[in-house]
């Protein structure tokens, strides 16, 4: 008898959408604080105090702290980051990378860059 392989669930495939949008934007931070525009760099500073009152607002709760888990287990397996943003992150972390006014931003940045550049 012949098994097929079964779609993804919705939840699954959610999970895996929102991550994606997530390594899109994480890569479009980092590329404007790469900029050599200061008007651009400076917009840049919004998007992470934005990402994180997303996810702070629509993730809270029990059921919320299933789906972190799921989105953790899915970046630990190796699907994340992508094949077409592996090794886009410099391993070194330089200053005007770095978001001047929030240190737990600095501190993000410097573990995307850390956990990017054991991507092969």
């Amino acid at each position: 008898m012949h098994q097929t392989e079964s779609p993804p669930t919705l939840q699954t495939a959610c999970l895996n959408g929102y991550l994606k949008f997530l390594q899109t934007e994480c890569h479009n931070f980092l590329s404007l604080k790469r900029g050599k525009s200061q008007l651009l760099k400076a917009a840049a500073n919004n998007i992470l105090p934005v990402l994180r009152s997303q996810l702070t607002q629509s993730m809270s709760g029990t059921s919320s702290s299933v789906l972190r888990s799921l989105m953790i287990n899915e970046i630990l397996s190796g699907k994340f980051p992508s094949e077409e943003y592996k090794n886009v992150i410099k391993t070194q972390v330089n200053e005007e990378m770095q978001v001047n006014a929030d240190p737990k931003a600095k501190e993000f940045i410097r573990n995307i860059c850390t956990n990017s550049s054991k991507c092969v």
